[in-house]
């Protein structure tokens, strides 16, 4: 074989070796890459599926609306006055507000009971309690379905009772009042269906302050 062909047939064979180390280094490097990345991924995904609970469950025991103290307090006063201008039967001694599945209200309203002109009892009850109309002159729900809330309202008999709700925008089922924060400042609305079936005798003052609901916009 000529010394020229010789070596060119080397520098070839050279090359192709040459060019399938490339190749080979090439193909380590991406998959050593997407392994990299799988594994980041998979952390990640592991990551939050630890932080993800915690910050769900977190979520859960926050109250419905994020309020201040002073928010609170506005609220508990407002509260406070719609059941000094309601009614009540002179064998009344206490007036029982339940507070229905909502211990972060039970806390805002808890402060009444200190109040010296009203005689106020606090209780924190829940939607499944029996008779919840007949240990209670006033039930406060938050979270409850107005349905719901139409339920227990039904099965008061003849006697008058109160009803207050949070988040319960439409007003048109459920609880005499729908009470709202906005911007810091409590507000009622009202459901005068509501009221007339509930039996409680609220003042017209307070009756006035009542916003329109949206179902009367």
């Amino acid at each position: 074989m000529p010394a020229v062909t010789y070596r060119y047939f080397a520098l070839t064979r050279s090359m192709v070796f040459f060019r399938h180390g490339i190749f080979r280094l090439i193909t380590a490097w991406i998959y050593r890459a997407r392994v990299q990345l799988l594994l980041r991924c998979l952390l990640l995904c592991g990551m939050w599926s630890a932080v993800l609970p915690s910050v769900g469950s977190a979520a859960l025991e926050m109250p419905s609306a994020v309020t201040t103290p002073e928010t609170n307090q506005k609220l508990a006063q407002m509260v406070l006055g719609i059941i000094s201008y309601t009614q009540w039967s002179q064998s009344d001694e206490q007036v029982h507000v339940c507070v229905i599945d909502s211990p972060h209200y039970y806390k805002v309203l808890l402060p009444l009971q200190a109040d010296p002109k009203q005689s106020i009892r606090i209780w924190l009850k829940t939607a499944k309690t029996p008779d919840l109309t007949q240990q209670c002159h006033v039930l406060f729900f938050e979270n409850t379905p107005a349905a719901q809330q139409q339920e227990i309202i039904n099965q008061r008999g003849i006697r008058r009772i109160l009803t207050l709700s949070m988040n319960n925008a439409p007003c048109v089922t459920g609880s005499s009042f729908c009470l709202s924060v906005t911007q810091g400042i409590p507000s009622f609305s009202l459901n005068l269906d509501s009221l007339k079936q509930s039996g409680a005798k609220v003042s017209s003052k307070v009756l006035m302050l009542a916003k329109p609901s949206p179902s009367q916009d």
